[in-house]
């Protein structure tokens, strides 16, 4: 019985000796399966977790407005795709935004572009209807006016309404001086002459007939010509200009009468004493009779000197032909005085209508042969006059090689012609051939309407 417990107590001893170690090992392997398994668990939570949480961080950046952000992943799983849908949805936003702000910023820049447009137009249709010049704007190719200001209808004495739509001879004196003076104002701005100013007339409503200086351009919107017109009214400038011109033609006749009544008359007396004095020397066979020869001489020249400077001066007035004659006794004077061939040519049928009009045309002749004299020193001359229809043209030629128009007086000699040619409405041109000839040309529409009551 002793013997036996002993036994049973080690081999009891011996079991549990033997099972602890099994357990010890068992815990310690699923300890490390359990490390294992945590940590492949948060392996596997990172690698699923973290894309999802970069999509969301990234969804953020987005929606806050930096559509630049890229989320992009390359991975081929659900996720992947998905960041690579938020890329391109965040792509596709920026180029709708950039084409927004762009399109903003075009709305922007025409709603500018339009105000400044429209103030522009509101300045310039204030400057249009207030400025004191009457501006007709007319299509180019059918004279038809579409719009004019506020002191045209002062100027022609109608309204807006009764000129808009119409053509301009409404208020010309005539339908074809109408058509005279819009042709002449859009030749001259197809000419390249655009602001070059001439002269017109035109009749109001109540028929008077005033003076104007317009000055004309071309002008091109949406793809149709208009000729713009600014006329300014010089009625009382040109009726102030005709009183010092009248002033100046009366000197020149009293000046003229003296020459022939007084110092004419006197030279006339001297003349026939001096003659008598030579003729008695003659006969008593003196030797001083030869100086009375030359003082009669002398005598005689200055009565011609008279009589040219008296026919300077009333070259209308004292000739029966009037115009023709007094161009006549131009062409003389000059052959005789400045010792220069000049001829005179006129053609068939060359009266002038208007008598203030034909004095303004000797004195431009009288200026421009004046003129060439002093100038050009030409070898020949020519003063020519013809009438077409009811056209006066006057030409002046002269070949001289020297300088033209430097002077001075020359220049001031060209503004008085250009000063006559307006007050009568004429045009006047100057041109060089190739030939070294210089034409003064003058063209004068003598119509008994346009005459300024001096018939």
């Amino acid at each position: 019985m002793i013997a036996v417990i002993p036994m049973v107590v080690y081999n009891t001893a011996f079991y549990n000796l033997q099972i602890y170690p099994l357990n010890t090992w068992a815990i310690v392997a699923a300890l490390l399966t359990l490390s294992g398994v945590i940590f492949t668990s948060f392996i596997v939570s990172k690698l699923i977790s973290g894309p999802i949480i970069k999509l969301e961080q990234g969804s953020h950046i987005i929606g806050s407005g930096t559509l630049e952000y890229k989320v992009g992943t390359s991975d081929s799983d659900e996720i992947g795709g998905l960041s690579r849908i938020i890329d391109q949805m965040s792509e596709n936003l920026r180029a709708v935004t950039m084409t927004r702000d762009e399109f903003n910023k075009e709305i922007n820049e025409r709603i500018l572009a339009e105000t400044t447009l429209r103030e522009s137009e509101e300045r310039y249709r204030l400057q249009f209807n207030e400025t004191q010049d009457a501006i007709f704007i007319s299509d180019a190719e059918t004279g038809i006016i579409i719009d004019c200001n506020k002191a045209t209808t002062m100027l022609v004495g109608k309204e807006k309404s009764d000129i808009v739509g119409k053509k301009q001879n409404i208020y010309y004196p005539t339908v074809e001086y109408a058509e005279d003076v819009y042709i002449k104002t859009l030749m001259k701005c197809l000419e390249d002459k655009e602001g070059e100013m001439h002269f017109a007339k035109i009749m109001s409503s109540d028929s008077k007939i005033k003076d104007v200086s317009i000055k004309a351009n071309l002008f091109e919107l949406k793809g149709k010509v208009y000729l713009q017109e600014i006329f300014r009214d010089i009625t009382e400038q040109r009726a102030m200009e005709k009183t010092l011109i009248d002033i100046e033609e009366y000197e020149r006749y009293r000046l003229g009468y003296e020459l022939h009544d007084g110092l004419g008359q006197l030279l006339a007396g001297i003349s026939f004493k001096s003659r008598f004095l030579e003729d008695s020397l003659k006969e008593k066979s003196v030797p001083e009779a030869e100086d009375a020869a030359r003082i009669t001489s002398l005598i005689d020249e200055a009565k011609e000197q008279v009589r040219l400077l008296t026919k300077g001066r009333t070259p209308l007035e004292m000739d029966s032909d009037s115009l023709l004659v007094a161009l006549k006794n131009l062409s003389t004077n000059i052959e005789r005085i400045f010792k220069i061939p000049c001829l005179f040519k006129h053609g068939e049928n060359v009266t002038v209508n208007n008598k203030t009009a034909a004095l303004h045309l000797f004195r431009i002749a009288q200026e421009a042969v004046t003129n060439a004299v002093k100038q050009g020193k030409p070898g020949q001359m020519e003063i020519a006059i013809c009438r077409i229809d009811d056209t006066i043209e006057l030409t002046i030629r002269d070949d001289g090689k020297d300088e033209k128009i430097s002077s001075d007086s020359i220049a001031t000699g060209m503004k008085i012609m250009n000063y006559r040619a307006g007050i009568i409405g004429a045009t006047l041109d100057v041109l060089e051939n190739s030939e070294n000839v210089t034409v003064l040309k003058c063209v004068f529409h003598d119509r008994p309407l346009l005459d300024d009551n001096d018939n």
